[in-house]
């Protein structure tokens, strides 16, 4: 008889552990942190890191495999080199070379960058995104040879094109990347200070512990950021971020607003940075990059 019960026993509290699970409230909280961002709110995760160039290079090398070198699709990606040029009064020449793919550039932030460039790879980063968390849960099989026919994006994926689409509540979700609009960039000066005191807090390093607890300057006129071009970004693994990095200086980014970027760059004045949010942008420059935002989103 035991033999008997106890199996049913085990059942019935397995039953009873799946209902929980079902019913168990919705939160954000169970979806994946989005690579190399940090999280401001239950649904918003903002970029700790202005995009570089070695994300940009990932970016053109999987659309020149899938497109082409010679496709409309791969050209018109491509980065505007010749910024470096633009000006005269400048000699930057070997920056149209060297800067974009040489290895000792590609921690530093993509520039030359026009607006629909900034947004096709945000799209091309959500659909990655997603691709690797549904590849993680074995909801989808690697496909290490896509074609434009059959690779896949986040449309694709919910109108049925891989199969037949997860019931997982939370996979009904996407990661959707996007330039960040011009509010938002308020709110995350003060929120990226407040980081940043965090992270000096904390240091073991009397240097870090005697800086001023502000957002940092990455402009001219002050040492040691007198930079004749960008930085390069800090190398810090993504578990390991817990602060947003050069939200004032380095480059300029572009934002929503096709025609305004935001918070100045190596190329203006610490003073200028300090006291200037947005500036008038209309064509690429090799002062201006960009970073993301993303948000969970439900597919409707």
């Amino acid at each position: 008889m035991k033999k008997i019960i106890l199996p049913i026993v085990f059942i019935i509290l397995c039953a009873s552990c799946f209902q929980k699970k079902l019913n168990k409230p919705f939160s954000y909280s169970n979806f994946t942190l989005p690579p190399g961002t940090v999280k401001m709110n239950e649904n918003l995760f903002v970029d700790a890191q202005e995009i570089r160039n070695v994300d940009y290079l990932e970016f053109m090398q999987w659309t020149k495999q899938l497109f082409s070198p010679e496709s409309e699709d791969y050209k018109k990606i491509l980065p505007d080199t010749n910024v470096w040029i633009k000006d005269p009064k400048f000699y930057n020449n070997p920056y149209t070379v060297y800067y974009l793919r040489h290895p000792a550039y590609h921690n530093h932030p993509v520039v030359g960058i026009n607006y629909e460039q900034a947004q096709a790879f945000c799209k091309w980063r959500s659909d990655r995104v997603m691709e690797f968390i549904l590849l993680t849960k074995g909801v989808l099989k690697n496909n290490p040879a896509p074609t434009k026919e059959n690779y896949f994006t986040i449309e694709r994926y919910f109108n049925g094109k891989f199969g037949k689409v997860n019931d997982d509540i939370y996979l009904n979700y996407y990661p959707q990347y996007s330039l960040i609009d011009t509010s938002l960039y308020l709110k995350i000066v003060p929120f990226a200070d407040s980081l940043n005191k965090e992270k000096l807090k904390h240091s073991f390093h009397k240097k870090d512990k005697e800086k001023k607890l502000e957002i940092w300057c990455r402009g001219r006129d002050i040492k040691p950021n007198n930079y004749d071009i960008t930085r390069p970004v800090s190398m810090m693994k993504s578990d390991k971020i817990i602060f947003i990095e050069n939200i004032k200086g380095n480059v300029r980014e572009l934002t929503a607003d096709k025609n305004l970027s935001f918070g100045g760059s190596f190329f203006d004045s610490c003073d200028t940075i300090m006291k200037t949010n947005f500036y008038k942008n209309t064509e690429p420059n090799w002062y201006t990059g960009f970073r993301c935002k993303c948000s969970y989103v439900k597919w409707k």
